[in-house]
């Protein structure tokens, strides 16, 4: 008991520090999978539940790379016809990797620190990125309803 400290508070820092992590991390999890269900099943390089996996500790380090590539790619693969451009596409493949290896970098004592701010600003990035290109799905949805109801 002596660890714990005489008023036990340890476990109310390790509960905020550990919510500063899973709270981010859920909302990305859900916004990259969210988008997968919007991608038709014969375009999709990652299955919906897969960007869950990132609140696995230590599976997530190297997963994530799994995500930010298969998400790339499904977005190649379902609005590659589109005038979104794979610049767009190339941009957020870009930018999801950045994301990852500042987050890996996160844990080099000097440049950590640079590192991490780094991938904090690229995360944010590739978030709204992500955003947009769920957006793009949801009209493209749309649209094809309003289609087959006209028909």
């Amino acid at each position: 008991m002596a660890l714990l400290g005489p008023n036990g508070n340890e476990w109310l820092l390790v509960a905020i520090m550990m919510s500063l992590y899973v709270v981010p991390a859920g909302f990305y999890a859900w916004m990259i999978s969210s988008t997968m269900k919007l991608v038709s099943e014969s375009n999709r390089k990652l299955a919906p539940w897969e960007p869950y996996m990132l609140l696995v500790p230590l599976v997530n380090l190297g997963y994530m790379f799994k995500v930010v590539l298969g998400f790339a790619e499904s977005m190649k693969k379902e609005l590659g016809h589109q005038p979104v451009g794979s610049g767009n596409i190339d941009l957020v493949k870009t930018i999801g990797i950045l994301m990852c290896v500042g987050v890996l970098g996160s844990i080099v004592p000097i440049l950590g620190f640079l590192l991490t701010i780094g991938g904090m600003v690229c995360w944010v990035w590739h978030c709204v990125l992500v955003y947009r290109f769920q957006k793009i799905l949801k009209k493209e949805i749309d649209s094809d309803v309003l289609d087959a109801e006209v028909m």
